[in-house]
């Protein structure tokens, strides 16, 4: 019974742990976010001939971070969203009751 009520204390702890670093690079997307929008609005504003090159390419930076934060945060919520640790210890158990036999 103690090493359930260990193991779960465990499993707990690494889930603060992850939304923790979650937080910490949703706040560092938005910081980063803000900074290449601005600068490309500063590169706009200017109209040099080449502006729009490193428009799109700080625009499209944004966005792709933005869908990486999206991924990150599906499994950092939704642990069990596709093979979870359900699907896992039933892929154990299937095993050892293999062997058994």
């Amino acid at each position: 019974m103690e090493r359930m009520s260990e193991e779960k204390y465990l499993r707990v702890k690494d889930k603060m742990k992850r939304i923790k670093n979650f937080k910490w690079f949703l706040v560092m997307g938005f910081v980063a976010s803000v900074f290449m929008i601005g600068f490309s609005a500063f590169l706009y504003s200017n109209e040099a001939q080449y502006s729009f090159v490193p428009i799109t390419i700080f625009l499209a930076t944004t966005l792709g971070l933005w869908i990486i934060i999206g991924f990150e945060n599906i499994t950092v919520f939704k642990s069990n969203f596709f093979l979870g640790k359900s699907w896992e210890e039933r892929q154990i158990e299937k095993y050892m009751n293999k062997n058994k036999k």
